[in-house]
């Protein structure tokens, strides 16, 4: 229902209001974006929940929505976070009884299809191309250029204090004396990734914790996909992709610095680990409803 409305609402303010990037009207792109993914991956796992075509049918048109939300937000993180954990969703059934995979490769074809041919999507990547060839000539003034810049001075960060860095929220104050001819690094309170923004704030072992906290769910759920019930692989698949999806995207910008991204997660990540845990739903409700 998520990913459906979502893309409801993006085709409103896109071809009525005119609008050329979706998300601002609830928090900023980039959060939107991700949360866009993560609703149009889960609604095309759902597929593989239902036996009849028509809820097959609802779930397909709603992860059409939400890919179309997700594109409309010119997210360029979360286009290849959607793409990864789709490509990654579909080859942990590919031991499956049921021929998901290929459900999934079409639709991973359909959403490279998608990307290629929206104009949005070109622009989007045509700007990382020119900001490249900026950051080459010395202009890091440009949305590809500082990303860059932080990542390198979160290093440098980083080496002062490799254990625990600079401390938490203490990054405007450890990278203010390292920005040199830059001011405009000034205005940045993260490092635009969640992995630099740790390692400057928390040093490796914080950045070990992140990943820790990101891996050790992704393996339980991994697990869990040989499970007997098909409610518990699907809600593992879940949360097999809301995590990968999170992974990659965090690579760009941090999750917890949007409330509205830390709580979409956590809420999704309890709700997957409740219904994929064994005996989440008695057997029979299973065997006369989905099974």
């Amino acid at each position: 229902m998520g990913a459906l409305l979502s893309g409801v609402v993006a085709l409103f303010l896109v071809y009525w209001r005119g609008w050329l990037r979706v998300g601002s009207h609830i928090t900023n792109e980039i959060p939107y974006g991700q949360i866009a993914a993560i609703l149009a991956l889960g609604a095309f796992l759902f597929i593989g929940l239902y036996r009849h075509c028509i809820w097959r049918l609802v779930c397909c048109f709603a992860g059409c929505g939400g890919l179309y939300a997700l594109i409309s937000s010119g997210t360029r993180g979360a286009w290849v976070a959607f793409i990864l954990a789709l490509f990654s969703c579909g080859l942990a059934i590919f031991k499956w009884k049921f021929p998901r995979v290929a459900v999934a490769m079409v639709l991973f074809a359909l959403g490279i299809l998608a990307l290629q041919h929206s104009s949005l999507v070109q622009s989007r990547l045509d700007a990382v191309r020119a900001d490249m060839l900026s950051y080459q000539n010395g202009d890091a003034y440009t949305s590809t250029g500082v990303r860059l810049e932080l990542w390198r001075l979160s290093a440098e960060i980083a080496k002062e204090s490799p254990l625990f860095g600079a401390g938490p929220g203490h990054f405007k104050e450890a990278l203010a004396p390292k920005i040199g001819e830059k001011p405009f690094l000034a205005n940045y309170a993260h490092a635009h990734s969640q992995y630099f923004d740790t390692l400057a704030n928390a040093g490796f072992i914080g950045l070990a914790g992140l990943l820790v906290s990101f891996l050790a769910p992704l393996v339980l759920f991994w697990g869990r996909l040989r499970s007997s019930q098909r409610l518990e692989r699907v809600f593992a698949l879940q949360g097999c992709g809301l995590i990968i999806v999170s992974m990659v995207a965090g690579l760009t910008q941090p999750l917890y610095a949007h409330n509205i991204s830390v709580i979409f997660y956590f809420i999704c990540l309890s709700v997957c680990w409740g219904f994929s845990s064994a005996n989440a739903v008695p057997s029979p409700r299973l065997e006369d409803g989905m099974e």
